[in-house]
């Protein structure tokens, strides 16, 4: 497990050396409702302390945050989130996974796909700022 980690951060600093990004937004690893293995959080730790050694801005979102964001939309579950993001962003549509049965049906991977991609439009929605449409 401990290669895993190490093979883990190995990739994580590559792209950080490859895209250079600014920001590097996590979903909540720790406390509840969040359901993270040990290994996992150490993980995300050690991602977060690398990122903000290169100066990167590591913010944490709650799934119940991304939730919120989404309201307007009129959906609270990933897969109805996951329809809006489809539906704002139009490259991801043919990526769009079923709706998943509650009973035995396993989870589809597309569907992190836009667990990440709601991730970040919460974090581009947290922290814009209203663009003042009046004119003088």
């Amino acid at each position: 497990k401990a290669k895993r980690s190490a093979r883990s951060l190995a990739r994580f600093e590559r792209l950080l050396d490859r895209y250079k990004p600014k920001v590097v937004v996590f979903e909540q690893f720790e406390e509840r409702p969040a359901r993270r293995y040990e290994r996992i959080q150490d993980l995300c730790h050690q991602m977060i302390r690398l990122a903000n050694e290169r100066g990167i801005r590591t913010p944490i979102y709650s799934r119940d945050a991304v939730r919120e964001c989404f309201e307007h939309c009129g959906t609270k579950t990933r897969h109805g989130i996951a329809l809006s993001v489809a539906d704002q962003i139009e490259i991801f549509r043919h990526r769009l996974p079923r709706e998943r049965k509650r009973w035995g049906e396993s989870e589809d991977v597309r569907q992190s796909l836009f667990d990440a991609v709601a991730l970040a439009l919460t974090h581009f929605a947290v922290t814009s700022k209203p663009v003042n449409r009046t004119r003088s």
